[in-house]
């Protein structure tokens, strides 16, 4: 029970944060600082491929904003809060799950980049602030999860590979993330140049 408090307290921590950032603003913004709050997530049951429902709450934010020329809050802050948001919610699924997070923040984002490259949509500067947080991801995944095993001896390197593998074959990673992930991995810990690993990862990822 205790623990569940604190998951709805760090969930709902940061409106205060993001009102002073908006300067208080009674527009669309604060709205969406409002809305959060009323966000219930079970922790319990949510993974690396949950859908977080605030995804919904930033676009709106956004589409009011690109709509509205008389706003002034600039878009990084919408997009930061967002962020903030997701990264709370990442610490609390799945909680000491090597990695685990950062798949989850990298579905989400790119759940968000297709939303705002769907047809029609119109959101200048918006898609770059998500890339970069797509590249920043993917860079502490790789960093914390497979890193590490460039370091290692022949034997050592096989052993916590096919560790790192078994644990993460069913994490659940969106297919244009997948792939990708896939390939950096190969290239990270195999490189081209190094014909001593001869690897198989096919099966890395669920979809």
């Amino acid at each position: 029970m205790t623990m569940a408090r604190t998951a709805e307290e760090k969930q709902a921590g940061g409106a205060e944060t993001m009102e002073v950032l908006l300067g208080r603003s009674p527009e669309i913004p604060s709205k969406m600082v409002h809305d959060w709050e009323k966000i219930v997530l079970d922790f319990g049951s949510s993974d690396e491929s949950t859908i977080h429902p605030g995804n919904d709450l930033l676009v709106q934010a956004l589409q009011h904003y690109f709509g509205n020329t008389y706003l002034v809050q600039p878009v990084h802050h919408m997009v930061g809060f967002w962020g903030s948001k997701m990264k709370q919610a990442a610490e609390l699924i799945r909680p000491g799950e090597k990695g685990r997070k950062y798949i989850f923040l990298l579905n989400n984002t790119c759940v968000v980049r297709q939303m705002v490259r769907r047809p029609g949509a119109s959101f200048p500067n918006v898609e770059p602030l998500l890339t970069s947080m797509i590249k920043r991801y993917k860079k502490c995944y790789l960093d914390e999860c497979w890193a590490p095993l460039k370091c290692l001896s022949s034997d050592e390197f096989t052993a916590e590979f096919l560790v790192t593998c078994n644990r993460q074959m069913t994490w659940k990673v969106a297919a244009e993330l997948r792939y990708k992930l896939r390939k950096e991995i190969l290239e990270l810990i195999a490189p081209p140049y190094d014909g001593s690993r001869v690897i198989d990862i096919d099966g890395l990822f669920e979809g």
